[in-house]
């Protein structure tokens, strides 16, 4: 191989590593993003399965039910932060309860 062609090659091989890095900068940048209104995070149906470690079919029982209303945008659905941790609260104080006794 002659030098400039390995000098090509390098050349190439570095301008793939920036655009990687810039993919990479991106991808962190939307990793990080979340759902926020008025500077509260809001979970949608996927999140609070992941939260509470339970199925849609129970969130949406919990919403139904108005012990995990939440509110509609559109036709989807979301929980502020501080809704989603007071009914972890409220739980956690009815299984105490139970236990209790």
């Amino acid at each position: 191989m002659e030098n400039t062609e390995y000098k090509e090659i390098i050349g190439r091989c570095a301008e793939l590593e920036r655009k990687v890095d810039r993919v990479l900068a991106v991808l962190e940048q939307l990793k990080s993003r979340q759902n926020m209104i008025g500077g509260e995070v809001m979970h949608d149906f996927h999140d609070l399965c992941h939260i509470l470690h339970i199925s849609v079919r129970q969130v949406r029982r919990y919403c139904t039910s108005g012990e995990l209303p939440g509110f509609k945008i559109g036709k989807r659905r979301f929980w502020p932060d501080s809704e989603v941790q007071a009914f972890i609260r409220r739980k956690k104080k009815e299984n105490e309860r139970s236990s209790t006794q």
